[in-house]
């Protein structure tokens, strides 16, 4: 299992090739007979995400356990996620939310940790000045050479999945245009339609001001592409476009791991 932190477009194997945030590290079982296994990673400075989470459910008092101080977990730490004790786990994918007020960039270690007798059934140990993934803001499309009025005074980066367009200007002139992405710096017909904000692939109407999120068609991320903007298929016309940096340079969010507040979200299996 990979522990590395120099790279933020770790992929975990056993997890269907998935990008899930920048890698922590693994579990380290304490040999307590519980079982514990599982990678962490950070998804932002807030929410961590446990890869194929193991762990048998029989504390007494067991909880996923942060700390800001000390190089190995203790009874000075705070409850992330579910107030409720942790039942048993198979190989599970949890999104957890830190405490009002905590960071992750502020932590020392996450533990699964037994309050009754103060026992660390295995931990994680987060590295020192750590960077948590953030929103990454690719800055202005535009005022360069464009068509039809095509500028944004912001293009953010939401995550893996979905890029957030501020105050977007388009006349909605185009014949046949679209919100299109694709492979490399310069806009072509090998690119593919990105649906709108509101799901749909029609012909792009027009914005003036509009602030949008759209997310990339499925078994597309941000890794994919080189470039975003709109595009007049009828013409093979670039109207105004915005480059994506390289995968290895981004430190962005994954992609939820479902349409519901984290707290304590599961993935395939749930808790047994």
């Amino acid at each position: 299992m990979p522990t590395t932190t120099t790279t933020t477009t770790t992929i975990v194997g056993g997890a269907n090739c998935q990008y899930h945030g920048k890698v922590i590290g693994a579990f380290e079982d304490e040999q307590t007979a519980h079982d514990v296994a599982g990678e962490v990673f950070a998804v932002d400075d807030v929410t961590i995400r446990l890869i194929g989470f193991t762990y048998d459910g029989n504390g007494p008092d067991a909880f996923v356990w942060g700390g800001e101080a000390g190089d190995t977990p203790t009874s000075s730490g705070f409850i992330i996620g579910s107030q409720t004790k942790l039942g048993a786990y198979q190989n599970a994918n949890i999104d957890l939310i830190l405490p009002a007020g905590m960071s992750l960039s502020r932590l020392k270690w996450i533990s699964i940790w037994c309050r009754d007798f103060a026992v660390n059934f295995g931990h994680v140990d987060i590295p020192a000045n750590f960077n948590p993934p953030a929103e990454h803001d690719l800055g202005e499309m535009g005022p360069g050479p464009s068509v039809y009025g095509v500028y944004a005074e912001s293009v953010v980066i939401v995550n893996a999945k979905q890029i957030r367009f501020v105050n977007l200007d388009y006349r909605g002139n185009g014949p046949d245009a679209f919100m299109w992405a694709g492979e490399g710096n310069e806009p072509d017909s090998s690119g593919f339609i990105v649906p709108d904000e509101t799901g749909s692939s029609a012909i792009l109407r027009g914005y003036s001001d509009a602030t949008i999120t759209i997310t990339l068609p499925e078994g597309k991320t941000v890794f994919d592409i080189g470039h975003i903007g709109i595009w007049c298929r009828a013409f093979s016309a670039d109207f105004g476009h915005i480059d994506i940096p390289a995968a290895d340079t981004l430190n962005i969010p994954p992609t939820p791991l479902a349409d519901v507040p984290p707290m304590l979200t599961t993935q395939q299996p749930p808790p047994v």
